[in-house]
């Protein structure tokens, strides 16, 4: 039987996001809600502060893209934070594609607390495997090398064309 480095890769991800003592981690530095990294504006900034602004600026640059009938992927969306703030800010559909379970059952739980359960889908599965039909989404993100052409596959735009301003993809959340 060949070794399968995906599924492989998949499993240890999942066993690691699933642990209590990594989801107890992941809420207290990074409060549970945003991405692994941030833009700092100073050396004293929190985590969380810098994690949002990332969050927001990544909006920025598809915000052109972006409207109440717009639908959304978000790849490895973890607890979600990202996911909500485009859901409230554009009033557009996501859908966030996560691994882990444990991640998954918070984010669902976040976003009915927060009145956003209608607009957003969590599924529990793999961006190297993403179960949705061609064209299902018109952005997606953030961009993963590992799913490009995946991600091609479900999108109306071209995920990860480059444009002229600053070398910018159009899908950078």
């Amino acid at each position: 039987m060949p070794y399968d480095r995906a599924s492989s890769s998949e499993q240890a991800t999942r066993s690691y996001y699933d642990t209590a003592d990594v989801d107890a981690f992941y809420d207290a530095v990074w409060g549970g809600e945003d991405i692994h990294t941030g833009i700092y504006t100073h050396d004293q900034e929190s985590i969380a502060t810098a994690s949002r602004r990332t969050v927001e600026q990544a909006a920025d640059k598809v915000s052109g893209l972006l409207a109440a009938d717009s639908t959304v992927l978000d790849l490895g969306s973890g607890y979600g934070g990202a996911t909500r703030y485009l859901a409230e800010r554009f009033g557009c559909r996501v859908v966030a594609l996560n691994l882990s379970e444990s991640q998954n059952e918070r984010h669902r739980a976040t976003n009915a607390e927060r009145g956003l359960d209608a607009l957003i889908e969590v599924v529990t599965g793999s961006f190297h495997d993403i179960p949705f039909p061609d064209r299902r989404f018109d952005v997606s993100g953030p961009r993963r090398r590992s799913a490009t052409a995946a991600t091609a596959r479900v999108c109306s735009a071209k995920p990860y064309a480059s444009s002229s301003r600053k070398g910018l993809s159009s899908s950078p959340i």
